[in-house]
Formats: C-alpha cells, structure tokens, sequence
C-alpha cells in the first residue's frame, strides 16, 4: 500500500470516522491505520466493521445493534488473542 499524507488521530479515545467519496482510499487508509496501532496497542482492542458488507442486515436501529453486538461476541469468541480488523 501506498503511504498517504493524511495523518489520523492515533492516541483518541473516540471513534475516528472517515467520510470521503467512493474509492478515493478510505479502506486503505484505515487498513495503514490498523497497521500502525498494531504495532502500539493489543490487537484485540482494535475493530474494524465494514458496513457494507451485504451479510449485515442494517434495515433499522434495533437489528443494526443486535447485528453489531453479535460481531462483537463471535469476533470474541474465535478470535481471543487476535483482534477484529479484517472484515467479517
């Protein structure tokens, strides 16, 4: 991957979203930020959810967190030691 001159917050303690037009390198970017946190941080403390992905049913509020919350535990529970920042 090519190395971007956009520099992303690392040491925040809030969610960093990323808005842009489409394939402009938003995933990438996030992918080089995911790298870099991963050398700093547990991996298991890192998330990576790709909404767009089309096995997620995102049709309201209450099934989107049920959705989210499910990741969540399967993510926990197959990957202990690894973290969740592929897309699942």
């Amino acid at each position: 991957m090519k190395a971007r001159d956009l520099q992303l917050p690392l040491d925040t303690q809030k969610i960093i979203a990323l808005i842009a037009v489409r394939r402009c390198g938003k995933t990438s970017i996030l992918y080089n930020m995911i790298n870099k946190l991963s050398h700093t941080i547990d991996k298991t403390k890192i998330l990576f959810l790709n909404f767009e992905d089309e096995r997620l049913d995102l049709s309201d509020e209450h099934t989107r967190d049920r959705e989210v919350k499910g990741l969540l535990q399967a993510c926990k529970h197959f990957k202990p030691n690894r973290g969740c920042y592929s897309d699942l």
